[in-house]
């Protein structure tokens, strides 16, 4: 049994919530910015570096509001979950005139409101079940941290 430790994080914007399309185990997917730890990184660095890699947003503030373990055959995932709410985004957030390299396996960002994100899930468009759990959070709009983890089997 191999363990991975993994941060995700919940940006809102406007009501809205930042996703990120992706390939995954040669899925297309969407999902929220996450990832694993680096050497030498804590949680916060670990989840405020995916942001920016996948998004290009730059976060200060965030806060861990729910630990997930995800449990498969032959791995264990403990995942940190962070929220963070911003008020601007960058000035070249659409048209990225600044021509800043996303992670490679990163195919479109986007905002998305409530409807959207239940359209996602209804249509599949989120393979991944522990992407599930966490945009759970968002849809029951249950920003309080619970450390308690949710334990994921699949």
């Amino acid at each position: 049994m191999t363990y991975k430790i993994s941060v995700a994080g919940l940006i809102i914007y406007k009501n809205q919530l930042l996703m990120i399309k992706e390939i995954q185990n040669n899925l297309v997917s969407w999902d929220i910015p996450a990832g694993g730890i680096e050497k030498g990184e804590n949680l916060e660095e670990s989840v405020k570096r995916e942001i920016l890699e996948e998004t290009r947003i730059s976060i200060e503030q965030l806060e861990l509001i729910r630990v997930f373990q995800f449990i498969e055959e032959a791995k264990t995932t403990v995942n940190f979950l962070y929220l963070s709410h911003i008020n601007n985004l960058p000035k070249d957030f659409y048209n990225n005139t600044n021509n800043e390299k996303l992670d490679e396996d990163i195919l479109d960002i986007k905002f998305f409101n409530l409807d959207e994100i239940k359209t996602l899930i209804q249509n599949n468009s989120c393979e991944h079940e522990l992407a599930k759990q966490r945009l759970a959070v968002f849809l029951e709009n249950n920003f309080k941290p619970n450390l308690k983890p949710i334990v994921v089997r699949k």
